[in-house]
């Protein structure tokens, strides 16, 4: 070999050096993106045990070491950290890869973390030429629940749909008999012969009303009615008025510099009520419910941030708990683990928070307890302590009204309650005769002092249909909106729509007096 092409041993070996150095630098960026990812990702041996995890494996299971060469997990078998009840499916998984079965297997495992925290992981595994084992787990936690609440959501809603339908008529047959009931009263006046028994009755529609109420949460009328109000005080009015004649003993924690909340204050006292009465009934011998207002965040993303977006209020009772598989259920509609329980308690607060745009968690362990923890946004408006103006019915004025209800019993009621009351009434059955009565009376110089539309008319024009042809003849007109249909924004915010106020069928008349007095007085 000539001296010309032969290569000197110095390159030789400097060349032997540089690639060396590039198979070094290559493997610590390797370590380096395996660091990075966010995935776990370890390497079998043929007895699936652990050869090599980086640090997110490292994190879950082990030490975290500095030096990533050190595995505080290698020489452990991979089995022992899935959850128990998952890993017949781990075995079905890894059979499938050796064998190169197809077949669709569940990739969803549960797996226990350092300190025993449970996570949801989708898992992906694939054979290595020299036999080994390639294992990647992503954390599925926060995407399962997020599919969770959304499935939970939409189940929600399909019986809301359902449950507005079945309330608007329930509530048209209570209208009938509450205002049958009412008029009775006044024609019996003061007579006592069956006063009691009048009474009775019309308290037992007030709770087939309230029952109705429940059900339409769940439906898109159920929408808050928000006012700026303090949760310091809704916390402590429930706390006083769901704790009377009960052995349960509250003790509250509420961080005075908590800002105002933007809610429905009858749906809020509802939710704190329910789980009021929830904590009691888990402690039938008596016992100790802590209630805790603090500042928060809205969500787990939030949290990291340190945003302090939302107002906590967690419930904390040490009954007898929920089992872990009854979690998810209990906030579903007509699930109940009591006896005598209705399922509307939970179902109804979660639904009711969700409206809010918040956040209502459960943690409960059995025969220690349950919390109920609730993320409510804040407000940035400031509460005022300007009270209302009651309105008082005392010295009422007598009124032209003109009534729209397609039932014709209930129209009747209407009529006859209005007429007690004192005032001149004209009935219609539709959007299109309420529109044409009233513009003859408005030619005619009558004009009606106040209009009220039932908001839905099946198979005809409603309330808000018959409300804008009105607001064309007369852009002043006073309309009030009446239904006993929760499937509509109208009833929770009228004023947006033009309306002076709602009546929520059923009524009483003197809800119906305080109203019209309130709106003309």
């Amino acid at each position: 070999m000539s001296q010309e092409g032969s290569i000197p041993l110095d390159r030789e070996v400097e060349a032997q050096h540089r690639l060396v150095e590039e198979i070094a630098a290559r493997k610590v960026r390797q370590e380096e993106i395996l660091a990075a990812l966010p995935e776990v990702v370890i390497l079998l041996d043929e007895a699936f045990c652990i050869q090599y995890s980086n640090a997110a494996g490292e994190k879950l299971w082990g030490t975290n070491p500095a030096d990533p060469s050190d595995c505080s997990i290698c020489g452990l078998a991979v089995i022992n950290f899935i959850h128990p009840e998952d890993r017949n499916r781990w075995t079905a998984l890894l059979e499938s890869v050796l064998s190169c079965d197809s077949t669709e297997k569940d990739k969803l495992l549960r797996v226990r973390g350092s300190g025993d925290e449970v996570v949801w992981m989708n898992t992906k595994i694939c054979q290595l030429a020299d036999g080994g084992v390639l294992c990647t787990l992503e954390d599925y936690t926060t995407r399962r629940r997020h599919e969770t609440e959304l499935t939970k959501s939409q189940r929600l809603e399909s019986i809301g749909r359902l449950a507005g339908g079945l309330a608007h008529d329930f509530n048209n047959f209570l209208s009938i008999i509450m205002g049958n009931i009412d008029i009775a009263q006044i024609k019996l006046g003061s007579t006592d012969l069956v006063k009691s028994e009048l009474e009775i009755a019309i308290k037992a529609c007030m709770k087939a009303s309230d029952i109705t109420k429940q059900m339409l949460t769940f439906s898109k009328g159920g929408a808050p009615r928000t006012e700026i109000a303090s949760i310091k005080d809704l916390v402590l009015e429930a706390a006083e008025l769901n704790s009377h004649g009960s052995k349960l003993k509250i003790n509250l924690e509420i961080d005075d510099s908590i800002p105002a909340v933007e809610v429905d204050v009858g749906q809020i006292h509802q939710v704190f009520g329910n789980l009021i009465i929830n904590a009691d009934q888990a402690m039938p011998g008596g016992g100790c419910l802590s209630i805790r207002v603090t500042h928060g965040s809205l969500s787990e993303e939030s949290e990291k941030r340190g945003d302090r977006n939302a107002v906590i209020i967690e419930f904390e009772d040490h009954g007898c708990g929920i089992a872990e598989d009854e979690i998810d259920l209990v906030t579903d509609p007509y699930y109940t683990t009591k006896a005598d329980g209705t399922g509307l308690g939970l179902s109804t607060a979660f639904w009711i928070i969700q409206r809010h745009h918040g956040r209502l968690s459960i943690n409960s362990i059995v025969g220690q307890g349950t919390t109920v923890r609730i993320a409510l946004p804040r407000s940035s408006k400031v509460l005022s302590d300007a009270k209302e103006p009651q309105h008082c019915a005392t010295d009422r004025g007598e009124y032209r009204i003109l009534i729209m209800d397609d039932n014709d019993q209930v129209r009747e009621v209407l009529r006859m309650m209005l007429e007690a009351l004192g005032h001149q009434v004209v009935d219609t059955s539709d959007g299109q005769q309420c529109v044409a009565e009233y513009q003859k009376a408005f030619t005619d110089d009558l004009v009606f002092d106040l209009v009220i539309l039932d908001l839905t008319v099946p198979g005809g024009f409603g309330g808000r249909w018959a409300f804008q042809r009105l607001r064309e003849i007369n852009s002043q007109v006073c309309a009030i909106v009446a239904s006993g249909y929760g499937n509509d924004s109208t009833l929770a915010a009228p004023e947006a729509f033009g309306f002076k106020d709602r009546l929520h069928k059923p009524f009483l008349i003197s809800e119906l007096e305080n109203v019209i007095e309130k709106v003309l007085g």
